[in-house]
């Protein structure tokens, strides 16, 4: 009987010691890139969140441990700003003792500019989603910092990750009660699991039910009406219920890297529904009414199998982005020139052979990807878009003349071609 026993607890116990000793191992790493001459405080930090994952895989918990860590991380982060910024102070006022001296106020100058490249260093360790948000770490919680340091998401977190590039959303505890939070400081409770979102006295209104590879839709979720975030990526979904019609709360799905080739009709119908995500998909044709889902300001279908998009999308005025890279359109409906706001637009990889007028009713457009498409031509019409900041064209047949044209009616914005 004890030989049986030791049999059984053997393999567990070898098990258990390789896994705490990869916990171990992400914890020495994340540790030596904090003490780096250059720090790269932005990989410690996901090392760390590694560690944690780790670590709660073996059953251990190690958060305590974890936290402290991070939290020795912003204290050099903090450090090292505030010695900046006591350097940078020094040397004004040095500055205006010697204002006379003209070589005094060269040396004050050089050691200006060397700490604001420290200070730009710095920055440039952190990261900061959307070039705007960046976690931090004051008196004991978490909050979110701009590139001035400025607080922008109050420091209120027990616990939180940075914004997450694939979501959108950064995952932060509060009074441990997980949310996803966004970019605005919205909170939306997250449920562990499906269960737990349908437990009768269970008040989170999110769902992140990814990565679990079912290939059919929960048709119990449709009992929770207050369902305001649904993340439902990588499922191997081919087909989504018509019943979506029924979680009228909704505002963001993403339903990216799954296996549908349609939408139903009733996507329509979602009046709230703010952020829609349907990258890495196989969706020929959109539902002609998709335009009545008024509220839309995010519409990401990316390496899809679209050959035309419906007209009504010129109604969803709010829309800021429009995400189409990589599928196979010709041509953009004259419509779409009622999309007044829109900020982002992503066309590359598609198959245009001529610059799409209705680009030209974008007024607040920033940024537009027209790469490795078949366009020869830009309209001089385009210098009418004066809050173009940024237009890729990478992988067109365009002369180097006429590019040199366009630098010209476009003198405010970046043009890339390589």
């Amino acid at each position: 009987m004890k030989l049986l026993l030791l049999i059984i607890l053997l393999p567990c116990s070898l098990w258990a010691q390789d896994c705490m000793k990869n916990y171990e191992t992400l914890m020495k790493e994340a540790d030596r890139l904090t003490k780096l001459s250059t720090p790269d405080y932005k990989k410690a930090l996901t090392v760390y969140s590694a560690a944690r994952t780790a670590a709660r895989d073996c059953n251990q918990d190690r958060d305590q441990a974890i936290n402290d860590a991070i939290n020795q991380l912003f204290v050099r982060i903090d450090k090292q700003h505030k010695r900046a910024l006591e350097t940078e102070r020094k040397l004004r006022i040095k500055e205006g003792k010697l204002r006379d001296a003209e070589e005094a106020t060269d040396r004050a100058e050089q050691k200006a500019e060397e700490e604001e490249a420290r200070k730009e260093r710095l920055i440039k360790a952190l990261y900061f989603y959307e070039g705007k948000y960046a976690l931090a770490y004051q008196n004991g919680r978490y909050g979110y910092i701009n590139k001035d340091g400025r607080s922008i998401i109050p420091y209120k977190y027990n616990e939180a990750t940075p914004f997450s590039p694939i979501t959108g959303f950064a995952t932060v505890k509060r009074n441990r009660v997980p949310y996803l939070l966004s970019t605005d400081g919205t909170e939306y409770q997250l449920a562990e699991d499906l269960a737990s979102l349908l437990s009768k006295n269970n008040k989170a209104n999110a769902l992140d039910y990814s990565n679990r590879r079912s290939g059919t839709f929960p048709f119990a979720l449709f009992d929770k009406k207050t369902l305001a975030v649904l993340l439902y990526t990588r499922n191997k979904l081919g087909n989504l219920p018509t019943k979506i019609a029924e979680l009228q709360a909704l505002e963001i799905i993403d339903l990216s890297h799954n296996e549908l080739t349609k939408l139903p009709t009733e996507i329509g119908q979602l009046k709230q529904l703010r952020s829609l995500r349907l990258n890495h998909n196989k969706i020929a044709n959109l539902p002609p009414n998709i335009g009545e889902a008024s509220a839309l300001d995010d519409l990401e279908l990316n390496a899809n199998q679209l050959i035309a998009i419906p007209s009504s999308i010129g109604k969803l005025t709010a829309l800021k982005k429009l995400y189409l890279y990589k599928n196979k359109l010709k041509s953009l409906p004259k419509e779409l020139n009622k999309l007044s706001n829109l900020k982002r637009l992503l066309l590359a990889e598609n198959q245009l052979t001529e610059f799409p007028e209705a680009i030209l009713g974008m007024k607040n457009l920033e940024r537009l990807s027209l790469s490795q498409n078949n366009i020869s031509s830009i309209p001089a019409a385009i210098s009418q878009l004066k809050k173009l900041q940024v237009l890729r064209l990478k992988g067109n047949p365009i002369s180097d003349e006429h590019l040199n044209e366009l630098r010209q009616w476009l003198p405010n914005c970046k043009v890339i071609v390589d």
